[in-house]
């Protein structure tokens, strides 16, 4: 759609040379040797010149000079996304793989920059990636060298936010000098034509010095080492014909290494179509049917979905095209590939050897107890503990890869995704699935909890309104209770599908066995715990469904029994009373069993600060979200309550699983969201805002649906695991909207005239003094020297204003006091002057209160509903608050067709 409104306003495509003789285009490639105040004009440029590229090699080198600027500015999410464009293009780009090399290393994604690194090593053997992967702790054995000069390089007088030293700079027709056999049409720039030449050699790895278009002692060495290596007469001085023969040799490198790319996705295509996935054609064409055919068979093997291939990746699936291939042979029996994957993946893994006579590719194992033994041609052991134990050297899992936007392939249309999705989401209609969810909090003899009474039923409703045929509730459980509601469930999974236990409360381990606790529980003695209901009978009652069992321990928030550790000692007491609290790992994980834990074996989960534990406000979100697969479900719960606790809690996750696919919402059949040019300027302002704070655009804040802005929008979507369709539904911006709040930097202050000044109205105390005397202790503003930010402070001077009339300060002290870490009595108090400032029009109050009402009891009645939609209103009557009033609109229209 976006292309299509360019094309309507008259925007035509140049031919290579005249995008090239384009100023924006001059100034584009001037990137490299920038000054860093220009970096910003220099972004505009290249983002000017994009559009109009008739090439592909055009939009290869514009998106390459666009990403040393961004990389510059220090917006490394926005230049990993123009070097994987490049790269897409021409996967040999060196320059681009190593400025993404350093934009991994930079963010802390290590494995993705020792990819990198290893793959400019393999393009061009050089000292500088074997140093980078020894940084990295990766030791890579001495290439047989090309002939290379490699001296150190000149730094330039003004020296760029990024190392110069690392980069190509110009592409290969600028400056006076035509693209292709280097014959001018109109007298040469001799300085351009020596940069040009320099670029090529760099390129083939035989120059490493400036590239300043100067002949010096570099330039020759690296001159006569070229017509050295590539069998040719030598040069006195570089001329066209230089120029001509260093192009043709890059363009032949370029050419390999493009078939050598075909050749190896041919063979990744034809092993993923042995295992029974549909790849289209065995075309060398890496598309989308491809992608979802790696991903799919990846996560089967409890792997991460990875969008591209390497020589690691291929050689991994031929194996197991072998293995499988040599045991059919051997059995004669039918082979369900898809569902039954027999190669271990290279993800934490604790199984029985494979049963294959090559093994697969392993990654360093978890130092969690061996699981129940089951055999290793059916099943898959996963574990996303982030404590490996050492593994062997010839048991190395192939590094993560970035996913890459591929060349002159579109993103997947939506009968790419229906066909997709279309069998899991019928499947996922047709099972029985049953559920018990337990919530006990008011505990007799043991500290009573807050929150698990809701946590259980927030779990409950969710299931039940996803579609679950049967829910056993059950809220603050007696012994007696307990088992009568686990009889129930145990009869009930029998019969099903798939069962799926939810249990909040209190629980703990004691002699490597974990415990969940009835209300009456009073544990004094070792001989008492026999009373006490055994986790793995609950995982062992589960498990007994046909198809899948799911269990979520929302427990271990703190230690129910801490006396006892005296009577008991402390050699027999783990987890009552000593420092081995939390969870013991299960000693045995039936088959197709997923056991999620709030916490990871041997720590402490939270009880939580408002209405919900971390642990239960995540997985109420994700199960009711659409085609999440549950191996995916559990992941995106434990990564938002590591966020959300800022790393202090960590879930882990055991099971056992084969290749089926489970959904426990179904997918929709069709692209979600809405294209960038239907939102508002408002919105897409909003969504720009958004995308900047999280570091993704760079461009202008202008409320445009501009080709730049869709790209970005893909990026963004790929980088979370999500089709990168470019379309955002209201629950994708408001998600955008609230994580980039997290990085909201301090607002400014208004004016405020002299210090004397604002000092004599504070103390005659006038209400537009008293609140920008708030605003200077809200941590929400920038500081002012010696000013320290105090938030009881703030809440003071602010009610000091609301209580004179001032609407601003009323809906500055609500939204200070409903922030969620402020305790319930402040929230109610917060709420109470939110609601003041909204009935006198206050936009910002509108729309904070609207956010409140849509989050809490009140959106699942009409009344709050309604509410919300007129608060939104007045709050899209303004430009500070339209284009998120306007979003939340949307979304209540969403859930209303819900």
């Amino acid at each position: 759609m976006v292309r299509g409104v360019v094309a309507a306003v008259g925007m035509v495509l140049l031919s290579s040379t005249a995008v090239l003789a384009n100023p924006d285009a001059k100034l584009c490639v001037t990137a490299i040797s920038a000054p860093p105040a220009a970096l910003d004009e220099i972004i505009e440029a290249c983002t000017r010149v994009l559009p109009i590229a008739a090439t592909a090699r055009d939009k290869q080198l514009f998106h390459r000079y666009r990403g040393w600027a961004l990389e510059g500015k220090g917006a490394l999410p926005a230049a990993l996304a123009d070097y994987n464009q490049a790269l897409a293009i021409n996967p040999g780009d060196q320059w681009s793989l190593q400025g993404r090399a350093q934009v991994h290393k930079a963010m802390g994604q290590l494995d993705l920059a020792r990819s990198d690194y290893l793959r400019l090593d393999e393009i061009s053997p050089d000292t500088r990636w074997r140093v980078a992967l020894e940084d990295l702790g990766t030791l890579v054995a001495p290439r047989p060298p090309k002939p290379v000069v490699a001296e150190p390089a000149v730094v330039p007088a003004v020296e760029p936010a990024i190392e110069v030293a690392t980069r190509s700079t110009l592409p290969a027709a600028i400056d006076g000098l035509p693209p292709g056999t280097g014959a001018a049409a109109e007298p040469v720039d001799p300085e351009a034509l020596v940069r040009q030449i320099q670029v090529g050699l760099r390129e083939l790895g035989y120059y490493a010095g400036p590239i300043n278009g100067r002949v010096g002692t570099q330039t020759r060495q690296a001159m006569e080492a070229f017509a050295d290596g590539e069998g040719m007469e030598p040069w006195d001085e570089p001329d066209e014909q230089m120029f001509a023969a260093v192009q043709e040799v890059v363009r032949e490198r370029q050419a390999q290494a493009a078939e050598e790319r075909r050749a190896l996705i041919q063979r990744a295509q034809q092993s993923l179509a042995d295992l029974g996935y549909d790849i289209g054609y065995v075309d060398g064409i890496w598309g989308a049917r491809s992608r979802q055919a790696l991903t799919s068979w990846l996560a089967s093997q409890g792997q991460p979905a990875r969008e591209q291939v390497d020589g690691e990746i291929v050689a991994w699936l031929e194996k197991v095209v072998a293995s499988r291939q040599t045991e059919q042979a051997t059995s004669q029996a039918p082979l369900d590939v898809v569902q039954t994957p027999v190669a271990a993946p290279p993800e934490p893994l604790v199984a029985e050897a494979p049963a294959a006579d090559v093994a697969a590719p392993a990654a360093p194992t978890p130092a969690v107890p061996t699981t129940q033994a089951v055999p290793a041609a059916t099943t898959v052991v996963v574990s996303l503990s982030e404590e490996p134990a050492v593994a062997k050297p010839d048991e190395q899992a192939p590094p993560a890869i970035e996913p890459e936007a591929e060349a002159n392939a579109a993103d997947p249309s939506p009968a790419i995704y229906d066909e997709m999705f279309e069998q899991a989401a019928a499947g996922t209609s047709d099972l029985r699935r049953v559920a018990l969810v337990i919530g006990n909090a008011d505990y007799e003899h043991a500290n009573p909890l807050v929150n698990p009474e809701r946590d259980a039923e927030g779990i409950a409703d969710a299931l039940e309104e996803i579609g679950f045929d049967k829910v056993i509730r059950g809220i603050n459980l007696d012994g007696t209770g307990m088992d009568e509601r686990t009889e129930e469930f145990a009869e009930e999974a029998e019969s099903a599908d798939l069962a799926l236990v939810y249990y909040a409360g209190h629980g703990f381990q004691h002699g490597g066995k974990n415990y969940i606790v009835p209300i009456d529980a009073e544990v004094k003695t070792e001989r008492t715990l026999r009373r006490l209901p055994r986790l793995d009978e609950l995982i062992e009652d589960a498990s007994h469904a046909e198809k899948i069992a799911m269990v979520f321990i929302d427990a271990c928030r703190d230690n129910p029994f801490g006396r006892l550790a005296r009577s008991l000692g402390p050699s027999r007491s783990s987890g009552i009373g000593t420092s081995e609290t939390g969870w013991a790992s299960p000693s045995e994980v039936p088959p197709q069993t997923l056991i999620s834990f709030a916490t990871k074996a041997g720590t402490v989960a939270y009880d939580g600060d408002g209405t919900n534990s971390p642990y239960a406000m995540a997985l109420m979100r994700y199960l009711k979200t659409p085609g999440l697969e549950v191996v995916d479900l559990v992941r995106k719960v434990h990564d938002e309550v590591k966020q959300e606790t800022d790393g202090k809690q960590q879930p882990d996750f055991q099971g056992s699983l084969d290749g089926e696919k489970i959904y426990l919402m179904p997918v929709e059949l069709e692209v979600a969201g809405i294209e960038l040019v239907a939102l508002t300027p408002s919105e897409l302002k909003a969504v720009q805002r958004s995308l900047n704070l999280m570091g993704w655009w760079q461009g202008p804040i202008d409320g445009q649906p501009s080709e730049w802005l869709l790209d970005t929008v893909s990026g963004y979507q790929r980088s979370l695991g999500q089709p990168a369709t470019g379309r955002l539904s209201p629950s994708d911006m408001v998600a955008l909207h609230r994580q980039a709040m997290l990085r909201q930097p301090p607002e400014p202050l208004p004016e405020m005239g002299s210090m004397a000044s604002f000092m004599r109205r504070l103390r005659q105390s006038e209400p537009e003094a008293l609140r920008l005397a708030g605003m200077i202790a809200d941590p929400a503003f920038r500081s002012l020297p010696e000013w320290p930010k105090d938030t009881k402070e703030a809440a003071i001077n602010y009610r000091d204003a609301a209580e004179r009339g001032d609407v601003i300060a009323m809906a500055r002290l609500g939204i200070l006091l409903t922030r969620p870490s402020e305790p319930p009595e402040n929230q109610a108090v917060g709420r109470s002057w939110l609601e003041r400032a909204a009935s006198q029009g206050d936009p910002l109050a509108s729309l904070r209160l609207a956010e409140l009402l849509m989050t809490g009891p009140a959106s699942v009645s009409e009344v709050g509903r309604v509410r919300a939609r007129e608060l939104l209103k007045v709050a899209a009557a303004s430009p500070d608050t339209d284009g998120l009033a306007l979003t939340h609109l949307r979304e209540l229209e969403e859930t209303e067709v819900q």
